[in-house]
């Protein structure tokens, strides 16, 4: 573990977290009132019985404190990697390769339960019915409750088990003198990479494909494309990144259970280049 994950001090953050016991919510639908285990918790954490109280979550973000802990162990890691590079003869100049990994890592050092939602969540099915069993449980403990009501949450870094990933990193060059446009001396040039992410699984969940606050966004295609022209002192250059589209965790209807879809992005970068005599270059793009 690094230094900030033995001893990071309590950062504040607000994640989007949804609170179980509310049964309007901070956009104001409303939702069935919880099961017996669910408000029993409620009630172990000062709030009156949801059955019977309709309670309202006025902030669909929650404070949350950061913390590290010292009794981290180091992780350990199981690799297969697997590659191929093709660079034909009959095409001078071009190259490709794929490369396949397969990591399992275990004791892998993350937010315990995978951050705010995940502790809530693992509170709130654990079934504790009496308050030395929520001062005892693991993901309850780190959970409290304000003065208004809302959720307070405390996640330090934990050993958090295991964490497995599969994919492949894909790779494309080529370079080649297009003189016969009539540019003497200027070559075209393209670099490509891109990687396909099959799994990303910590303790079950995938994540792969998906977007949330505790994990970011993953998403299963990302590739970046850089297009040049090279014309002795002087480089121009197109800079195409994609994003796959992802599934939003985050924002999850509460009523619906539907995840919404965030749509592939792509972005282009164009940039110029020009290298002077006197050993200055100038150069300037649009992002």
């Amino acid at each position: 573990p690094s230094v900030f994950e033995l001893f990071q001090g309590g950062d504040q953050s607000f994640p989007v977290v949804t609170d179980p016991c509310a049964r309007i919510t901070a956009t104001g639908a409303v939702v069935t009132a919880p099961g017996a285990a669910v408000a029993t918790i409620c009630t172990l954490q000062g709030l009156p019985d949801p059955r019977t109280t309709v309670l309202t979550q006025t902030n669909s973000q929650v404070e949350q404190r950061l913390i590290g802990n010292t009794s981290l162990r180091e992780e350990t890691a199981e690799t297969l990697t697997a590659g191929v590079v093709f660079t034909p003869t009959f095409a001078p100049g071009f190259s490709a390769s794929a490369d396949y990994f397969d990591i399992t890592v275990t004791d892998y050092v993350a937010r315990a339960f995978g951050g705010a939602q995940g502790t809530v969540d693992a509170c709130f099915a654990s079934g504790v019915t009496s308050a030395a069993g929520y001062a005892a449980n693991q993901a309850c403990s780190l959970l409290t409750r304000t003065a208004s009501g809302e959720l307070f949450i405390t996640s330090p870094q934990a050993n958090t088990g295991e964490l497995t990933t599969r994919g492949v990193d894909m790779q494309l060059g080529y370079v080649t003198p297009v003189g016969f446009l009539g540019l003497a001396d200027t070559r075209f040039r393209i670099a490509a990479q891109a990687t396909w992410l099959d799994d990303y699984i910590l303790e079950g969940p995938q994540y792969a494909g998906r977007s949330s606050f505790d994990f970011g966004t993953i998403p299963e295609w990302k590739a970046n494309v850089r297009f040049s022209i090279e014309n002795g002192p002087f480089t121009a250059t197109l800079n195409w990144s994609h994003i796959g589209d992802v599934t939003d965790q985050a924002l999850a209807d509460r009523v619906t259970k539907i995840e919404p879809v965030v749509p592939s992005q792509n972005y282009f970068d164009l940039g110029l280049r020009f290298e002077t005599e006197s050993g200055f270059t100038l150069f300037g793009g649009v992002q």
